[in-house]
């Protein structure tokens, strides 16, 4: 990963689930990229993800599961749960052509919820081995305030720390 303007950007081969199998795809999204910035989670389905023979698209559902639980649609405001139940939605539609799916692409509405931190902290951990958002001791006082050691002043090799437990064994 990289910091950038104060944000950390992560490669798509950093997600797991998503890497050299699905080359092809993450290809159309950087090209569709140069062409301008993704407006809608809609706008990124009927610009990314080809019409089938039957006119419907071929949504890759996995992997586009996986690029919204790591973080890659927040930045168009929605709720990665709320994303998650309308690719589902998306996945579902049957139609004659192309023009009759994307008019039912459109009827599905994506539901603004809070964002659940739980959440997105769980599926972070599990597709990139860490917490990105946002930092996940953040809402919690000092550790001086919680009668902890400072981390960067032990004492005389023993103390009491505070923090998030990531793995248990």
């Amino acid at each position: 990963f990289v910091i950038e303007k104060g944000s950390i950007r992560y490669g798509f081969k950093g997600i797991k689930g998503v890497g050299d199998a699905n080359k092809e795809f993450l290809q159309l999204i950087c090209n569709e990229r140069k062409h301008g910035f993704f407006k809608s989670f809609h706008d990124f389905v009927k610009r990314t993800c080809n019409p089938d023979q039957s006119g419907n698209r071929n949504i890759p559902k996995e992997l586009i599961t996986n690029l919204i639980n790591a973080g890659s649609f927040d930045s168009l405001g929605y709720n990665r749960e709320a994303l998650v139940n309308a690719l589902e939605e998306m996945v579902k539609i049957k139609a004659a052509d192309i023009k009759e799916y994307d008019k039912a692409l459109d009827t599905i509405v994506i539901k603004v919820l809070d964002r659940d931190r739980a959440y997105n902290f769980e599926k972070e951990t599990e597709l990139l081995g860490k917490i990105c958002s946002e930092d996940p001791l953040a809402e919690y006082n000092t550790d001086e305030y919680y009668g902890c050691d400072s981390m960067d002043q032990p004492n005389d090799g023993t103390g009491t720390v505070f923090g998030l437990e990531t793995e248990a064994k």
